[in-house]
């Protein structure tokens, strides 16, 4: 009874792991077997990668067989030039390939995706194609009734059986060929401070946050945490008008935890899922003062964290080989992209988690009159004063200015103004003041 036939199964092995790129590095594994009753020969394995992918590929590498067949007739060679996009053949057609019957390999390789590659994520599945031609006990090509050689030929279907419907995968469709899903659990998050506005003698800043599912699965369980008060210390002093808004996608928009107002470490959303590509935004207010109780101003940035629950094409959650959740979690970028480095990197190695600087020019100014005023001789009156400036936001300042115009304040009464004196420099290294030893009060 002569069948030629041949199966091939596809999977993911493991969890696909984050790259300091923003990529993501993901290993498949093939396996190869003749299902049929006659041996197989001129054995074909396409993988075209680029036709699947597009470009969300990045790179392709390690092919390798990691389970050689068994039956001493088998013979398996790759093609070491195989890159998934001009060379898509695996199998070296120059040498002589064979595969007998009920004879398996089992094949392995690494593949590099950019899943916003074009701005957003979608879902990325893909399919390989084998094929062989049936020989006889002698090696030599059966043929049909008309003369034309017999073979056999099998695209993937998903999971680890090459000879079966691979029911329980999350690929399954019911068939024998169900292309194999790449499952990645990913989000992103960017932070935007707002301009600071003047409130009395603190400042309002109003933050954006932009959440996006930039996975290949849904995410629920989703979670946003910005703990303000931890993170902007003495500085803060409250927050409100917390608001989830600009919904945009087929999943359900979760909303705005009015508690988060008064316990900033708490999750600032409830409920709600993200299908691939969803996104959402979530906005609030915080009043700062920088230099706070402490009256010493500081340098304030922040960051917000988000997560999200991978979630199964058939619906159940996706959990790890120790049965726990596969979580999707992001510091935030500073910026408006959740999906890129916002123009600026830390250079810490990491993809897209710089803090968001919370800018706010401010400067303080005292004067008073040192000691009692002293009579002169000539019956006038000599009075010093001190003046103390102080950079009391959260940015440097440059091209500093210090007017005081006696003459206009004292009119006839001023006589002249002199000893003009830095008696306290600023402590700061990289800060420098020169006065202006033409200074005189009046022209």
């Amino acid at each position: 009874i002569i069948i030629a036939d041949v199966g091939i199964a596809k999977e993911v092995l493991g969890q696909p792991q984050l790259l300091s790129n923003g990529n993501y590095e993901a290993v498949y594994q093939l396996v190869i077997e003749n299902i049929g009753t006659v041996d197989l020969a001129n054995l074909s394995l396409i993988e075209d990668l680029s036709a699947h992918f597009g470009p969300n590929l990045t790179s392709v590498g390690g092919l390798t067989i990691t389970s050689g067949p068994a039956d001493p007739g088998s013979s398996i060679d790759l093609n070491s030039a195989w890159d998934g996009t001009a060379l898509v053949e695996m199998i070296d057609q120059a040498s002589t390939t064979s595969l007998m019957i009920g004879d398996s390999f089992t094949v392995q390789f690494t593949v590099e995706v950019d899943l916003d590659a074009t701005g957003t994520s979608g879902p990325l599945e893909n399919q390989v194609v084998t094929s062989g031609d049936a020989i006889d006990e002698n090696g030599d090509p059966i043929l049909d009734s008309t003369g034309t050689p017999i073979t056999a030929d099998d695209e993937s279907d998903s999971g680890t059986d090459a000879n079966g419907d691979n029911p329980n995968d999350q690929g399954d469709n019911g068939t024998s060929d169900d292309a194999t899903p790449l499952l990645i659990p990913d989000i992103a998050i960017a932070k935007e401070a707002g301009i600071a506005v003047p409130n009395g003698d603190n400042w309002d800043v109003t933050f954006t946050l932009l959440i996006e599912n930039t996975g290949t699965v849904t995410l629920d369980s989703l979670s946003v945490v910005d703990d303000i008060a931890t993170e902007f210390g003495n500085a803060f002093l409250t927050t409100s008008g917390v608001t989830v808004q600009n919904f945009a996608g087929t999943g359900t928009a979760p909303t705005a935890n009015g508690a988060w107002a008064g316990d900033t470490s708490l999750n600032m959303v409830v409920g709600g899922s993200l299908d691939v590509g969803d996104s959402y935004e979530v906005v609030f207010t915080v009043t700062l003062d920088p230099d706070g109780i402490d009256s010493v101003s500081q340098g304030l940035e922040n960051q917000a964290v988000t997560t999200g629950n991978g979630v199964n094409p058939d619906g159940t959650p996706m959990t790890d080989d120790s049965g726990n959740p596969v979580v999707a979690d992001d510091e935030s970028d500073n910026g408006t992209d959740p999906n890129g480095e916002n123009g600026e990197d830390n250079s810490d190695g990491v993809y897209g988690n710089d803090p968001t600087p919370i800018l706010i020019a401010d400067i303080a100014l005292a004067k008073s009159l040192v000691g009692a005023p002293s009579l002169l001789s000539n019956g006038n009156y000599r009075v010093t004063f001190q003046l103390v400036v102080e950079n009391t936001g959260s940015v440097d300042l440059a091209n500093l200015s210090l007017l005081e115009d006696l003459s206009a304040h004292f009119g006839p009464g001023f006589v002249e103004a002199g000893g003009l004196a830095i008696t306290v420099p600023p402590s700061g290294l990289g800060s420098t003041v020169t006065l202006d030893s033409d200074w005189d009060g009046s022209g």
